[in-house]
């Protein structure tokens, strides 16, 4: 055996079966692009993401990396492969964000395989907030308890019910159902009174022109929980409260805000203008402040406002058992008008109706 083995003709033979099969290897991987990160002679450079959460950091970040990409798709990739987490509002700003760029500039953006998250619960997640179906006119299927990224105009009344009848039925009731308590009309109507105000107050404050009359919103019931976000690109909440007030009004509010921030005035301003509320009636002006009242009552609940340059957040601080409030200051692009995104924990908030 050891002859055989040592012979010089079977040496021939492995040589010649080796070279054969490395030429078909290389002929199949001949097309294929192969992506290293750490290859530094790539000409695409590479932006990261491991949360999407919304936060200052996060919506600065991906304003700058979506100019960045816009400015030349070809030599920048966005990577979420060790994506982790991710906000609704923040993939409505996205949404908003890419599809801007794709029509001013005509840029096409396309998502990569091997750029998608590793982790496939979070994929699977990704994929189903249907921000492809807009970007990429890819169809997603259909689940319940769900409402994928929905690009609307609600300046149509006929729209606007349409809009609410399917938030209340994939939201308020697929909710209620989780939990078996479907029979709760007091919580039904107070959920469907929080929506339809919101979707009011965009209506009536946004302000928005012929071209960016279009709001993004999405919605889920996820672990009990409720979330929702809704975006728009209108004024914002400081333009909106000046074109309500006289000169005087407008000085006041400069000298006595904190920060300049005029989300932080319209919920911690005791001042009436500010806070006109009408209580239980449904009112224009009322979804702000009915939803504050309901985070308020509900232990985990979190409501998050990006207007214009003005961040603010209201969340219960684990720790003091108590609500607390966060103000600052973000980037200003005009694909972000004012972001409303609020997560309600369905089994707390029915303790406080």
């Amino acid at each position: 055996m050891k002859k055989i083995y040592s012979s010089k003709k079977y040496c021939y033979y492995c040589n010649v079966i080796r070279r054969k099969y490395q030429a078909k290897r290389q002929l199949k991987n001949k097309g294929k692009k192969k992506f290293d990160k750490n290859n530094t002679h790539k000409q695409n450079e590479l932006l990261e993401y491991s949360s999407l959460a919304l936060n200052k950091g996060n919506i600065n970040k991906i304003i700058d990396d979506t100019i960045r990409l816009s400015g030349n798709p070809k030599s920048f990739a966005i990577s979420f492969r060790k994506l982790t987490r991710f906000d609704l509002g923040l993939c409505l700003v996205f949404t908003s964000l890419l599809e801007h760029f794709s029509e001013i500039k005509k840029v096409r953006f396309a998502f990569r395989k091997y750029l998608m998250p590793k982790d496939k619960n979070i994929k699977n997640m990704f994929i189903r907030t249907g921000i492809f179906r807009i970007l990429c006119n890819k169809p997603i299927q259909i689940q319940e308890g769900k409402i994928c990224i929905l690009k609307v105009s609600i300046s149509n009344k006929e729209t606007l019910k349409q809009v609410l009848l399917k938030i209340s039925k994939e939201v308020v009731e697929f909710s209620f159902k989780k939990i078996n308590i479907a029979n709760n009309s007091n919580a039904k109507n107070h959920f469907n009174k929080i929506f339809g105000e919101l979707l009011l107050n965009v209506k009536s404050h946004a302000y928005t022109n012929e071209i960016n009359k279009i709001v993004y919103l999405a919605g889920e019931v996820q672990q009990n929980v409720i979330k929702f976000a809704i975006l728009d690109k209108g004024i914002g909440f400081a333009k909106s409260i000046k074109n309500r007030s006289n000169i005087k009004d407008r000085f006041s509010d400069i000298i006595n805000n904190n920060n300049n921030n005029y989300v932080k005035v319209i919920f911690e301003s005791n001042v009436k203008r500010h806070r006109d509320y009408s209580g239980e009636n449904i009112k224009r002006g009322n979804g702000t402040k009915r939803l504050e009242e309901s985070i308020k009552k509900c232990k985990g609940a979190k409501m998050q406002i990006i207007s214009k340059k003005d961040f603010y957040e209201l969340y219960f601080d684990d720790r003091n058992m108590t609500y607390r409030s966060n103000n600052d200051k973000v980037k200003y692009h005009e694909a972000i008008g004012t972001l409303i995104s609020f997560e309600l924990p369905i089994k707390e908030f029915l303790k406080g109706v």
